[in-house]
């Protein structure tokens, strides 16, 4: 029975450790996948008003990012691997399907934007392609919002024709706006065929640059404004002209949390494991000093201590991996029934997504708790092994 219940404590232990590494594995995924497009790593960069007198401008100027800031960009800034923009303008455009219709954002966007914005993911159709860039086609991308309310009813809004203005466009796919109500209820075009509509191709609203994985972030963000006040006659201490916003330090910063909770969360996990252990090494305590008569016999029939040692510690490694075993055994089971399970509640999981641990993490926990187990069991087995016979005889006596 004792036996038993210390296998229980170890099993309680692993499995604990596995629920944690698990959770907060599923934390780290669901935040990861709700910011995929910040966890990637950017500078974003917005125009507004300046706030000093420069240059020969007054105070409060409009200032107005263009395509040829992207372009000095790329060209004066190493370590540049992707940029993209956007452009949008104040009020909403009627957009109408058949009978049906609405008022929505247009977003006229350029190549690499997916490729920045990883967050938005088209879940029916396809996305822009290069013919679509360069010709400036007629096609477009809407949020499910702006499917369900122009295309209810419809089999299928791929293929179908939407009306901006008076111009027809062609859909070509959906764009999943999950907890994102600006991307649900937004319309997306290719820049040039915004520019077409709205005559606004020497304009950019947001403006993206990914550096390379070698790139300092704070560098590179410093970079990047001193070269956007240069081409846009902004005074160097003006700090309001540009928002700049710097995703490479914010994605640091965070993956650094989740780091520290993995520390946290081991150090709790192996803490549980060593209690576990520890139990495991008085049982095995009191277990020798209930068979010394047993092991004095043993003795006296011709067993040496090194035979002895390895009975103790062969026992403990058996309740080890008995417990062990069962913890991991019971974890992944919990681990692979906690998505589905809260999906019944929260369908999608917008923070919560597949808490799993790899089986590198699996093996080193189960290894961490068999080494302390074999350790913990070293010392009532080299009490066993010092046991006499003639210390048996007193003892049966």
């Amino acid at each position: 029975m004792r036996s038993l219940l210390t296998a229980f404590g170890i099993f309680w232990g692993l499995f604990m450790l596995m629920m944690l590494l698990g959770a907060g594995k599923g934390v780290e995924n669901g935040f990861l996948h709700s910011f995929n497009s910040d966890m990637a790593g950017y500078v974003r960069i917005q125009s507004f008003r300046t706030s000093v007198a420069y240059a020969g401008f007054s105070k409060g100027r409009s200032v107005v990012l263009r395509p040829s800031d992207l372009q000095y960009i790329k060209s004066n800034v190493s370590g540049v691997k992707l940029s993209a923009f956007d452009v949008y303008g104040p009020d909403k455009s009627f957009i109408q399907h058949d009978k049906k219709s609405g008022n929505y954002t247009v977003l006229g966007v350029s190549e690499n934007y997916f490729d920045i914005n990883q967050r938005i993911k088209v879940i029916k159709g396809r996305k822009f392609d290069a013919l679509d860039f360069s010709s400036a086609r007629k096609v477009l991308l809407v949020g499910d919002g702006v499917a369900k309310r122009l295309f209810s009813g419809a089999a299928d809004p791929i293929g179908k024709l939407v009306r901006i203005g008076n111009v027809n466009y062609t859909t070509i796919g959906v764009l999943d706006g999950g907890s994102n109500k600006d991307t649900a209820n937004q319309v997306l075009v290719s820049a040039g065929a915004y520019a077409n509509l709205f005559g606004a191709e020497k304009k950019i609203s947001t403006l993206y640059v990914m550096p390379d994985t070698a790139a300092n972030h704070l560098v590179f963000e410093g970079k990047i404004e001193n070269l956007l006040k240069k081409s846009n006659d902004i005074a160097p201490t003006d700090d309001k002209a540009l928002l700049i916003e710097n995703f490479l330090e914010k994605s640091e910063k965070v993956r650094g949390i989740f780091n520290n909770i993995k520390i946290f969360v081991w150090v709790v996990g192996i803490g549980t494991l060593v209690a576990g252990t520890v139990g495991l090494g008085n049982i095995m305590m009191v277990s020798v000093k209930d068979r010394v008569a047993e092991i004095g016999l043993k003795k006296a029939l011709g067993a040496t201590s090194i035979s002895v040692v390895a009975a103790i510690v062969v026992e403990a490694m058996l309740i080890t991996a008995l417990g062990g075993g069962a913890g991991l055994l019971f974890g992944t089971m919990m681990l692979r029934t906690i998505t589905p399970v809260i999906s019944l509640f929260d369908g999608d999981s917008t923070y919560f997504s597949d808490p799993d641990i790899d089986l590198k993490t699996t093996l080193s926990a189960f290894v961490v708790l068999f080494s302390v187990g074999v350790i913990a069991s070293l010392i009532p087995a080299w009490c066993a092994a010092k046991i006499s016979p003639a210390e048996a005889m007193r003892a049966k006596g």
